[in-house]
């Protein structure tokens, strides 16, 4: 009867929150069974190596079992023969049928491995990837799927290895039991390249665009917005392969996808050492939901440099972090951001605030008599009271909210008719108030309508009398 309950539990959750909300998410009653294997690589990995290791410290399945338990999940690693990790890596049905005579409803099953990727200023650089898979141990049902990349340095090869795996393991844990931030994956596809060896292009070029974009995002972005987002990577093990897995990096749990494409990567090498660069960008803001594209764009930059050693070296990764070419990319990463971080603010506020309303949507209706709002019109005049209904504003992202008079510190006309409400917990979302007026209720003389086009400030305070 458990059995056959949590069954239902699990189809009814994965369709309410595939559709409502964007996330899957394991419900409670499960017990959950993980088994992720892992290996290092001290050079660029082999190309379709099966990974079956089991290191006594496994980074990316101790993640994944932390963030569960302290989720308020039960989970924990599977008893497996080793003799038989490698064949419920390659067939995870055999490895829910372990996992299901041990008692366990669901399994987290992948692999996660850590490859070198240069060396600088007497650092060693690794990336890392995780991809696993949640499957129903009842019927095999695969419920979420997902890969991240990671990536670390350190003066020790090891502990730079075991850090990027952390770092996978961390971004793949939030995915499966989504924290109470708003998740903006960043991916990367190269659609040409002339003149680049065909290794840099292939598997190297799109993961260090996307950190020097990620490292972009987090050293710019406000505090406020930087504690509220997670930005992880996605990525397969050669970037090259991202355009063909574009739906599947959509489904795999960000709510928002930032899905770069380097349509032109091109060097022109002259005798004297010189060597022209150019290279040109265009990326799409896809939200999840309806995978609508919120916002397009297209850069491009170039410029000359001296790299006597470059050409010939460029697969000798170690060079990277010391050329001219990795300027440009940080140049067009400057140039990215300062077009992307508005847009992003304008995510984080409104992902925010529908977040919050939906959660105050489960509580108790608060009371219209707790707070006093102040209405100033821009001639002046100003009217105490409290307004009634929601104000509805559609965000400068397309996205409508509903917001409560009592939930806003201040709204203010910023120019024309565009709006910023400021929300107690900090949210801020900009755009159109919809409504044509409000009806503000005082205690002494009732109510008044005032129209939106007249209102220059609206004040929220608790009301003390």
């Amino acid at each position: 009867m458990k059995k056959a309950l949590l069954l239902v539990i699990l189809a009814v959750f994965l369709a309410v929150t595939a559709s409502a909300q964007g996330w899957w998410m394991p419900p409670k009653e499960a017990t959950i069974g993980v088994l992720v294997t892992e290996e290092v690589f001290h050079e660029p990995r082999p190309v379709s190596v099966v990974i079956v290791a089991q290191p006594p410290d496994p980074q990316v399945e101790s993640a994944i079992i932390k963030h569960l338990i302290d989720s308020g999940y039960t989970a924990q690693e599977i008893n497996i023969d080793p003799g038989e990790v490698a064949a419920a890596i390659q067939n995870p049905a055999l490895g829910a049928a372990i996992a299901r005579r041990q008692g366990f409803d669901i399994l987290i099953i992948g692999e996660a491995f850590a490859e070198y990727a240069g060396a600088a200023e007497g650092l060693f650089y690794y990336r890392s990837i995780a991809e696993i898979r949640g499957i129903s141990t009842a019927d095999n049902r695969i419920l979420f799927s997902s890969s991240i990349t990671g990536t670390a340095n350190d003066i020790s090869a090891n502990i730079a290895a075991k850090r990027a795996l952390q770092d996978a393991g961390k971004g793949i844990s939030g995915l499966i039991v989504p924290a109470d931030k708003v998740y903006i994956g960043l991916a990367v596809n190269i659609v040409e390249s002339q003149n680049f060896p065909k290794e840099f292009a292939d598997r190297d070029l799109g993961w260090r665009w996307l950190n020097e974009v990620q490292d972009r995002i987090l050293n710019e972005l406000p505090a406020r917005y930087e504690q509220k987002t997670e930005l992880p990577m996605y990525s397969t093990s050669e970037d090259l392969n991202v355009s063909n897995r574009r739906a599947e990096l959509i489904a795999q749990n960000p709510q928002y996808l930032i899905f770069f494409e380097i349509i032109g990567l091109k060097a022109k090498w002259y005798p004297n050492s010189e060597v022209d660069y150019s290279i040109e960008v265009r990326y799409q803001i896809i939200e999840k939901e309806g995978q609508k594209i919120l916002a397009t764009k297209t850069f491009y930059k170039e410029r000359r440099e001296i790299e006597p050693k470059f050409y010939d070296t460029s697969a000798t990764l170690e060079f990277y972090y010391t050329s001219r070419f990795r300027e440009l990319l940080k140049d067009l990463a400057n140039e990215v951001y300062i077009n992307l971080g508005t847009k992003l603010m304008d995510i984080i506020d409104t992902s925010t605030t529908l977040a919050m309303s939906a959660t105050l949507q489960t509580t108790a209706q608060s009371s219209t008599e707790n707070y006093i709002a102040t209405v100033k019109l821009i001639n002046g005049e100003a009217y105490n009271g409290t307004i009634q209904g929601m104000i509805a504003i559609k965000s400068d992202t397309g996205t409508t909210v509903q917001v409560k008079p009592e939930d806003m510190s201040e709204l203010l006309r910023v120019y024309g008719e565009t709006f910023k409400i400021t929300l107690k917990n900090g949210s801020v979302i900009k755009g159109e108030i919809l409504l044509p007026d409000m009806t503000l209720v005082d205690s002494l003389i009732g109510a008044r309508v005032i129209k939106y086009s007249d209102v220059q400030q609206i004040t929220v305070k608790v009301r003390t009398y």
